[in-house]
């Protein structure tokens, strides 16, 4: 049930908007943010001396004159505060401290992710967080949190892992509370493409748009989604399931039971395994992957090699891979009313040109959906690990009516 606004709530929400639109425009003046806001001259000089006094504005110089007196620019300081952010995925677990405008100041990564036992990887990811916070040099009272990215159905509000395809152990392991004891911080957890979502809002190409959706490829596929201004996570923490889309009915099967699911089409471990059957069976197959256990990263740059050299059934493979995304891609666009779509996260790796073509060619075909942008994320590989970090920043200083929005 959602709760009443009282005034101390209404004073938050308009000093988180008054900072979110500095930092999503860059540069503005009293007037300017007064004008966008709809909030009184009297009223933003009030919010800007406090953003001043805590130190997450500052003043950057005069404006051009427009007759009279040039205006006080404003725009967000970079050192008002920290946050941490941490990528757990199946392999590895990546930590950076960013600054309160999403820029990376450190960054370790731990050879260790989600098939470790979880306390081993809690109690490796807590001494990391100590270690890289240490390394940055900021002051532990500028630190906002530590945000955590895990490739799974997490519960935000408990920071509780619900489940985790593919390798067991992790359904019902608290992430939140042991980092929160160890470290002294308010520790977040998400999914690892809500996060990669709003990390794009933050610091990445979504910083104006209002409806987006994220596509996040690392050891499996995702999709973090933002609607009308705030990420939608669904009645169960299960929206932007996408590996799970049907895109060709009576297809491969499936792990979930199902057939045809995006997953087995575009997840990089499944293009591999497919890659790999095909290669055992046609012996002349210049695909070039080793014989044994590798890693699916490395086998998946050795197909974009034979994609790139013209092997037919790494073209094959990889077309249809991109297909399969394009369809499920349009399909969310059209049913969403998108503004923007953003692929990130480094499963893409050298194919994300291929992949990025194939959704603009889907999505611009359908009149409807002509005003779409689809971009390639600016952030990348470290999409969710910033992402993380801006879980932190956008509970903290976003513009979300605190208590009414998530």
């Amino acid at each position: 049930m959602k709760g009443g606004a009282n005034l101390p709530l209404v004073s938050s929400y308009n000093r988180n908007l008054v900072l979110d639109t500095v930092r999503s425009y860059g540069v503005l003046s009293r007037v300017e943010l007064a004008a966008m806001t709809g909030l009184t001259g009297a009223t933003m000089s009030r919010i800007v001396r406090v953003l001043l006094d805590d130190g997450l504005l500052m003043e950057t110089g005069k404006g051009e004159s427009t007759g009279g007196k040039p205006r006080t620019l404003l725009r967000i300081d970079p050192t008002g505060r920290y946050a941490v952010g941490v990528q757990v995925s199946a392999a590895s677990t990546t930590v950076v401290v960013t600054d309160l405008v999403g820029a990376v100041v450190r960054r370790q990564v731990l050879r260790q992710g989600s098939q470790r036992e979880p306390a081993t990887v809690i109690a490796a990811t807590g001494a990391s967080v100590e270690k890289v916070l240490a390394s940055a040099d900021v002051p532990r009272e500028r630190v906002a949190g530590v945000g955590v990215a895990f490739p799974g159905l997490v519960d935000a509000d408990t920071g509780t892992v619900l489940a985790q395809g593919g390798v067991p152990g992790w359904a019902g392991v608290p992430l939140a509370d042991p980092l929160v004891r160890g470290l002294g911080l308010p520790v977040l957890v998400d999914n690892d493409a809500t996060a990669a979502a709003i990390g794009e809002r933050w610091v990445g190409s979504a910083a104006t748009a209002s409806s987006f959706g994220v596509v996040f490829v690392s050891d499996g596929i995702g999709s973090g989604l933002f609607l009308d201004g705030r990420p939608y996570r669904g009645a169960a923490n299960q929206a932007g399931e996408l590996a799970h889309v049907v895109v060709h009915p009576g297809g491969l099967g499936c792990f979930c039971g199902k057939r045809g699911c995006l997953n087995g089409y575009t997840a990089p471990h499944a293009v591999v395994l497919a890659a790999r059957a095909h290669q055992e069976g046609h012996a002349g197959c210049a695909l070039d992957l080793p014989p044994g256990s590798s890693s699916v990263r490395q086998d998946y740059d050795r197909l974009a090699r034979a994609y790139a050299a013209g092997v037919s059934c790494a073209l094959r493979l990889l077309d249809a891979s991109a297909e399969a995304l394009s369809v499920a891609m349009s399909n969310l666009v059209e049913m969403l009313d998108l503004e923007l779509v953003v692929l990130a996260g480094g499963g893409f790796g050298r194919m994300e040109r291929l992949h990025l073509d194939a959704v603009q060619a889907a999505v611009g075909a359908r009149a409807e959906q002509a005003t779409t942008r689809v971009l390639l994320s600016p952030i990348a590989s470290d999409a969710a690990a910033v992402g993380a970090a801006a879980l932190v920043l956008h509970r903290e200083f976003g513009a979300r009516m605190l208590g009414l929005m998530s």
